[in-house]
């Protein structure tokens, strides 16, 4: 019973350290420390240290991008709130999908979860880096229901070549963890594809939903489009969209795609 019970306080430990050290450099709010570390607890005992260093890679990378000239994307009203640090609703929107994923391979041991977590991991950093890397582009972003529109930097749904490589450049960050540490049984030439084509892919279908159904307010003080239900110290009120769809649950959404698109390719033998 000891040899159990060792192992798992360590990986606690490890878990709440590295949520704790996230929270201390402000990688993390408060909430998103506590909903981090449940996350991470989660990860580390259903899937093993594999599973919580691919995690942590994504939460690496995405605050690294998103501090990368964070003053300048302040100016462009775009800055990811609170000086970076991601809250619970965040960090759910994240790992909600790699929570699932956990629960199904602890329970079936069955590989089509690894590449649903891997998948899901995946979205997020890619569509994180598209994000954040994607608003220092010098060109204006084109609508990508209708790439004949110029839109302004921020706006969801809007995209570049810079932001489009940066999706590339995530998946593709992920697969290389993914295949030095071990995760999973494949080849990693294979890992490499599923890990680039889910990501891709469901950063894609994260930029159609937030152009075509994720909820857009206008400032009735400065006129400015936001996401944010308050700007200027005044309410916004909507102009697209739907007002339940905001960003978290369009990430929620992506990061199912990118998963189920990674089980998918698994099936199909991709190599």
């Amino acid at each position: 019973m000891m040899i159990n019970f060792i192992p798992g306080t360590i990986s606690v430990l490890f878990v709440v350290t590295f949520g704790y050290i996230s929270y201390r450099f402000n990688v993390l709010d408060l909430q998103g420390f506590i909903a981090a570390t449940a996350i991470g607890c989660t990860v580390i005992f259903l899937g093993g240290i594999q599973w919580f260093i691919l995690l942590a890679s994504f939460l690496i990378i995405a605050s690294i991008t998103t501090r990368y000239r964070y003053e300048q994307k302040t100016k462009l009203h775009s800055a990811q709130e609170n000086k970076g640090a991601r809250g619970w609703r965040n960090v759910m929107a994240n790992g909600g999908i790699a929570i699932l994923s956990s629960l199904g391979y602890g329970v079936t041991k069955l590989a089509s979860f690894e590449m649903m977590f891997l998948g899901a991991v995946s979205t997020a950093t890619a569509d994180t880096l598209a994000t954040e890397l994607g608003l220092l582009s010098s060109n204006d972003p084109r609508l990508i229901t209708a790439l004949s529109q110029r839109v302004r930097r921020g706006v969801s749904g809007g995209v570049t070549l810079l932001g489009e490589s940066a999706t590339l450049l995530g998946s593709f960050a992920i697969a290389i963890v993914a295949s030095v540490i071990g995760f999973s049984g494949l080849p990693p030439l294979q890992l490499w594809m599923i890990s680039l084509i889910s990501g891709f892919l469901g950063s894609i279908f994260d930029s159609f939903i937030g152009a075509s159904l994720q909820s857009r307010y206008e400032c009735p003080i400065c006129s400015e489009e936001t996401e944010n239900r308050i700007h200027c110290e005044s309410f916004t009120r909507l102009k697209r969209g739907y007002a339940f769809i905001d960003n978290n649950l369009v990430n929620l959404g992506s990061t199912a795609v990118g998963a189920l698109i990674a089980m998918g390719l698994l099936m199909l033998g991709i190599q």
